[in-house]
């Protein structure tokens, strides 16, 4: 007798050890006077809203400079594949109790289960 097992995909497995939430903004476009369509910083919508996620840090170097202090970090958002995050999205994640805000800065690298999307620091207040 056979027995067969039902296994969750790759994708269901990464989503429940994921601790984060993120919502994603993206700029409006207005079209000009002239026919050109163009971004607009203040205006922005919602384009998600309570996506399951995970934000990773990598390559934390110690504070460096004079009068303001600086470190570099590698910082990496953990998604579901099926989305499409245009580049200068702004990305508001909750995760350990705490939410931070980032913008997408490179092209993300995509995975059968998930994509990976390299992020900024907005803000960078102490």
């Amino acid at each position: 007798m056979t027995t067969s097992y039902a296994y969750p995909n790759t994708a269901s497995i990464l989503k429940r050890l994921w601790t984060g939430v993120c919502d994603i903004y993206i700029k409006s476009s207005q079209e000009d006077q002239n026919g050109v369509t163009r971004q607009t910083a203040e205006k922005e919508h919602l384009l998600y809203e309570s996506l399951h996620c995970d934000v990773s840090s990598d390559s934390i170097t110690p504070a460096s400079g004079g009068i303001v202090a600086s470190a570099d970090q590698k910082i990496t958002l953990f998604l579901g594949a099926e989305y499409f995050i245009p580049l200068g999205s702004r990305i508001v994640v909750t995760q350990h109790g705490r939410t931070r805000e980032f913008t997408n800065s490179g092209e993300p690298d995509f995975y059968r289960s998930h994509q990976e999307i390299p992020l900024k620091l907005i803000d960078t207040k102490a």
